[in-house]
């Protein structure tokens, strides 16, 4: 097509114009887009819906298991699942928020390289990078992104191409959000940051336009907006730049705004229970097991009928006592065989305890107040593994029709609980006869 110019850009549209003259049909230029050569056109477009939804739905499937024709349950909401590992999900990339977030880099570039050709483009279209990054003159919020205007800000120099009230160039926020009533008495509204003053001898000078005097009630922001410009020192040999705030470079990238996205939907969340369980180094099934039982996401009897699921009286007690309905709780924790499990376990360090009701507190539940880090690790891997043994336990004995045998399932809880602790503790050197003829010696390592 030749150089790149605003000239071969108008010599497109005349010649698709020529097109519409010659054949009759009519181009829909609404619909068209122009992008460089080489560039897949897709980066440059919002996910469709339709297509994010038949994406998500590979994931599910995989994340849950499908068969032919049939359809397995979602245990866990998928909003939950692509929270971070840290605030309780299993860090699964949210596409909405990836797809934002290269649609963010785009737009970074347009504020960088405003003078490139593509960027004259939508400056001449969209009005430049202000138009394109705030939420202003009653145009569709759900098309802009707020959250842009938090994590961008200017560091002006001697280009000053920064409007004054709108941009972010001076605090943590626009100066037209800063002062409304400052903003509402001048007469600079829609100035650029180098039109709201001059240079004399290099040093930056500020004049400004009122429409009318102070009244009392501007007083307070009257004087912290002096203070604030008071500590501006623009540099003329300085260029414009702008700063990525969510990064401690300032420059930007895809992660850190898909990060920052992401965390600002889901601001305050935490989840100390989950987010340990990764650092663990058990195996991944078991964790995912763990992190499932937090959630009451496991399929038990009374998750399972929650959901629909019709099971007679006999399928819905507990698979150990056969005495009450089967919940994550009692299976668990409560039921009079798992108890024995549990309370074999807490003999190693000889301490006779009740267990909690709930699942969470006996999740979050230690032998002593005191512990180092590395102390509640090894517990948590030591309540990890007899999870893991109990609902084996559990499904041989509902699917393959075994007997519980307590003494089985304690040895192989010793078993597990050693193996696991000696490979992810170098210090844990003891053989398995030294385990099993004092654990509470070996625990202390």
């Amino acid at each position: 097509m030749g150089e790149p110019s605003v000239e071969n850009v108008i010599s497109i549209k005349c010649m698709m114009r020529c097109f519409e003259l010659i054949s009759g049909l009519k181009v829909n230029f609404y619909k068209s887009r122009l992008g460089a050569v080489g560039v897949d056109r897709h980066t440059l477009e919002r996910l469709p819906t339709i297509v994010l939804k038949e994406i998500v739905s590979i994931q599910r499937n995989f994340l849950w298991g499908r068969d032919e024709n049939v359809k397995k349950i979602c245990w866990v909401r998928w909003d939950k699942v692509t929270m971070p590992k840290s605030m309780g999900g299993l860090g699964i990339k949210d596409l909405r928020s990836f797809n934002t977030a290269l649609l963010a880099k785009w737009r970074w570039n347009l504020f960088n390289h405003a003078d490139s050709l593509w960027g004259k483009v939508l400056t001449s279209k969209y009005g430049g990078y202000s138009s394109l990054a705030d939420v202003d003159d009653g145009r569709q919020a759900r098309f802009y992104s707020e959250w842009w205007t938090d994590l961008k800000k200017t560091c002006g120099g001697q280009d000053q191409q920064q409007w004054f009230w709108q941009d972010t160039w001076l605090g943590g926020e626009s100066l037209i959000n800063a002062f409304p009533r400052i903003y509402i008495n001048s007469n600079q509204k829609h100035n650029k940051l180098a039109n709201m003053g001059n240079w004399v001898e290099n040093e930056w000078k500020w004049q400004f336009y009122w429409r009318r005097t102070w009244l009392q009630r501007d007083q307070i922001q009257w004087s912290t907006f002096q203070q604030l410009l008071s500590q501006v020192n623009l540099v003329k040999q300085d260029q414009d730049k702008w700063v990525w705030l969510a990064d401690s470079t300032g420059d930007f990238s895809v992660h850190s705004a898909y990060t920052a996205f992401h965390n600002l939907q889901h601001i305050g969340q935490t989840n100390s229970v989950c987010g340990g369980l990764w650092q663990l180094g058990i195996p991944p099934t078991a964790a995912v097991l763990m992190w499932r039982l937090v959630q009451n996401a496991l399929p038990i009897v009374e998750n399972l009928q929650s959901r629909g699921v019709i099971l007679s009286d006999s399928q819905g007690r507990c698979a150990f006592c056969n005495e009450v309905q089967e919940t994550s709780s009692h299976l668990f924790f409560c039921c009079r065989i798992t108890n024995k499990v549990w309370h074999h376990c807490w003999s190693w360090i000889s301490i006779s305890t009740v267990l909690p009701q709930s699942t969470l507190e006996n999740v979050c539940q230690y032998p002593y107040l005191c512990l180092t880090q590395r102390e509640r690790s090894k517990w948590d891997i030591i309540r990890s593994a007899v999870i893991w043994c109990i609902w084996r336990c559990r499904n041989n004995k509902i699917f393959r029709g075994e007997n519980v045998d307590v003494e089985r399932l304690k040895n192989n809880i010793d078993h597990m609980v050693w193996s696991w602790l000696k490979i992810n503790n170098e210090l844990f050197c003891y053989s398995f006869d030294q385990w099993m003829a004092s654990p509470a010696a070996c625990l202390k390592a």
